[in-house]
């Protein structure tokens, strides 16, 4: 038999019916090995469940709003360039062959065209009035394409 080895277990234990015979001396760096990682599994383990609602991550006291037994704070969110986005959905109606939205993070009106658009993929503006004027001349410059190829 080696170091190693997988033999028939002959006893009348429930499980498979095999057993690993190992010379503990021979694997005793990964046995150290597992043992500190798993002491500092539990210990991390321990600090997480045991400090939860109890300190904050750097271990003092809890003092956050966020902490156990406060109650919540009442928050309503805060609707953006509401104009602008009605706007923007006014205009969408009304141009069928456009889709037109209000980015509100970058404060600025996007269209994008229904149809395919060779070179373009939207035009973009800070007011409606230049997207309406980038819009025309990109349905301009998509007919004279089309009556080129015509």
């Amino acid at each position: 038999m080696s170091d190693l080895d997988i033999v028939r277990d002959s006893s009348d234990m429930p499980g498979l019916g095999y057993a690993i015979n190992a010379s503990i001396s021979d694997h005793l760096s990964l046995i150290v090995g597992l043992v500190v990682a798993i002491a500092i599994t539990g210990v991390l383990v321990c600090r997480r469940i045991g400090g939860a609602g109890t300190g904050t991550r750097r271990g003092g006291p809890g003092r956050g709003r966020h902490r156990r037994g406060v109650p919540r704070v009442a928050w309503t969110p805060i609707r953006w360039d509401v104009r602008e986005q009605a706007a923007a959905a006014g205009l969408d109606l009304v141009e069928p062959d456009w889709v037109i939205v209000y980015r509100v993070w970058a404060r600025r009106f996007y269209a994008v065209p229904a149809w395919p658009l060779p070179g373009l993929a939207g035009v973009e503006a800070p007011t409606i009035a230049g997207l309406r004027a980038l819009m025309r001349q990109a349905e301009a410059r998509a007919h004279g394409l089309r009556r080129a190829r015509a």
